[in-house]
């Protein structure tokens, strides 16, 4: 997806940068920043904030995003293991940024009958601690349950719920916000992993099918316009994820889910700021959005 800052207030942009799959910690970085002529509007300047993890940020000051600008361009200069490497990225200076508003709830209420097929696991704790919860059980790969929840429906800590942070399969053990209580092996734990991957595909994928169209998202001023796409598109996703064969079941739902979103793609009509003025004056929507291609 496409960085973005806010005008006249500024923001971050980041960059990571892979190895055979595997994120790499530069020794250092710089970046230098153009506006969409080419014209330098940042000199070359040393990048001061690289994570643990390896995270290049730089943040771009409100006097730099002193205006609406699209496809600026972001040249980053940065070594690991003594080769200097260069990658480019794009981002906007816009007035909002509009957000994802789809969540898990919204994808259960549309579609009831992946309450039987949410990704969910009942299980008793073999032991634990107020933030962890470990069970031989859970032999999924490592972060296969972050972002989801964990409901303790017996024993100990019974009716709380909290957010799963971590998950590391070597040792089958959640990281969780904190119980009131240590997790014990009277623990009888519902977990039930989040739609967030799928949600956040979905979204990246509306946000391009709008920009190959010549439409900004962030122009859409109430994100809630948006919520009706991005869950239908999520459901293809999900769905696609289920099917285990190209004519069973959860093919044609995934088939079906999809023409669903090109329909109502294609008569899309948003309230849309096409001046860019932070206003929906008479007039600025947009009519049918044409003809929808294959989505990937």
């Amino acid at each position: 997806m496409r960085q973005k800052i806010l005008i006249d207030i500024g923001g971050n942009l980041e960059l990571k940068y892979y190895l055979n799959s595997i994120q790499q910690v530069p020794a250092s970085a710089k970046i230098t920043i153009y506006d969409n002529a080419g014209s330098e509007e940042v000199a070359q300047v040393a990048v001061t904030s690289i994570s643990a993890d390896g995270m290049m940020n730089y943040t771009v000051a409100a006097a730099i995003a002193d205006d609406v600008y699209y496809n600026w361009k972001a040249v980053w200069e940065f070594v690991v293991d003594g080769v200097t490497l260069y990658r480019s990225t794009l981002f906007d200076v816009v007035r909002q940024i509009i957000e994802n508003p789809v969540v898990d709830k919204d994808i259960i209420d549309s579609a009831p009958f992946l309450k039987e097929q949410n990704y969910s696991k009942i299980l008793t704790a073999d032991s634990g601690t107020a933030t962890t919860i470990v069970s031989t059980e859970l032999t999924e790969d490592d972060d296969y349950w972050n972002g989801g929840t964990v409901e303790i429906i017996g024993g100990t800590n019974i009716g709380q719920i909290r957010k799963i942070t971590d998950f590391v399969e070597a040792t089958n053990t959640l990281t969780v916000e904190a119980f009131v209580a240590a997790i014990d092996a009277t623990s009888k734990c519902k977990i039930i992993r989040t739609y967030k991957t799928e949600i956040d595909r979905a979204f990246s994928r509306f946000e391009l099918d709008m920009k190959n169209r010549d439409i900004y998202i962030d122009r859409i001023i109430d994100n809630e316009q948006v919520k009706e796409y991005i869950v239908i598109l999520t459901l293809h996703y999900i769905c696609d994820n289920f099917s285990t064969d190209p004519i069973d079941k959860w093919a044609a739902k995934a088939e079906a889910y999809k023409n669903d979103y090109k329909k109502l793609i294609n008569v899309a009509i948003f309230d849309y700021d096409s001046d860019d003025d932070g206003n929906i004056e008479d007039g600025e929507e947009r009519d049918n959005l044409m003809q929808l291609e294959g989505i990937r």
